[in-house]
């Protein structure tokens, strides 16, 4: 019985695992200006061009646009009641923006962000100023959990 080694050549295949027809070799040259790669082959497509943004710098912008937000709220919350602003805020930035200027998402939603987070701070803030008055820390009176004499 003849190997497969020997039927190859009778069948019209001369190398079984060399290359094969139709695939387009790939032949990769890092450029030295410009952002460009170009294939060749065969059937030679068309260029392709790769953009690479770095994450450092897109991590840089987003923290400073959520800083302007934060900074937006402060300058607003000059008010007694910013809430009307923030509804405004987020009508705008998370509804607005994204359908009429889509390339505009990524910043809305960083400064959306920072405008939230500064805005849970200012209610902290005036939650804890609130508690304090309604209960003010008395030394003479007993804490619950502490061991106080009474004088």
């Amino acid at each position: 019985m003849p190997s497969v080694d020997e039927l190859l050549p009778q069948l019209g295949f001369s190398d079984p695992f060399g290359s094969k027809e139709g695939l387009i070799p790939l032949e990769v040259e890092l450029p030295q200006a410009g952002r460009t790669l170009v294939f060749s082959g065969h059937q030679n497509p068309e260029t392709i061009e790769l953009r690479f943004t770095s994450w450092e710098r897109l991590l840089a912008e987003a923290c400073g646009w959520m800083l302007a937000g934060a900074g937006l709220f402060v300058w607003r919350a000059r008010r007694r009641h910013p809430w009307r602003s923030t509804l405004l805020v987020v009508a705008l930035l998370a509804g607005a923006i994204p359908l009429w200027l889509p390339g505009w998402t990524l910043t809305a939603n960083a400064l959306l962000f920072g405008w939230l987070v500064a805005l849970a701070a200012w209610v902290a803030l005036h939650l804890a100023r609130r508690f304090a008055r309604c209960c003010p820390a008395d030394p003479s009176t007993p804490q619950p959990g502490g061991d106080h004499a009474t004088v």
